[in-house]
């Protein structure tokens, strides 16, 4: 996460809908993306990875 972001302007702004693009940064509880995520209020979150899917 950058030194500065617009994400940290919205704390304690409810937010309708988080899209969070790249999500796998985010997968570790340690890491500073995933606190500052989890410091949001949304209602809804849509997580997007790279990460293709096959078919079998």
């Amino acid at each position: 996460m950058p030194l500065y972001s617009p994400l940290y302007e919205t704390r304690g702004t409810p937010i309708s809908v988080l899209i969070f693009d790249e999500s796998y940064s985010a997968k570790n509880p340690n890491s500073l993306i995933n606190r500052a995520v989890r410091s949001l209020t949304y209602e809804y979150v849509f997580l997007l990875s790279g990460t293709p899917v096959y078919n079998s």
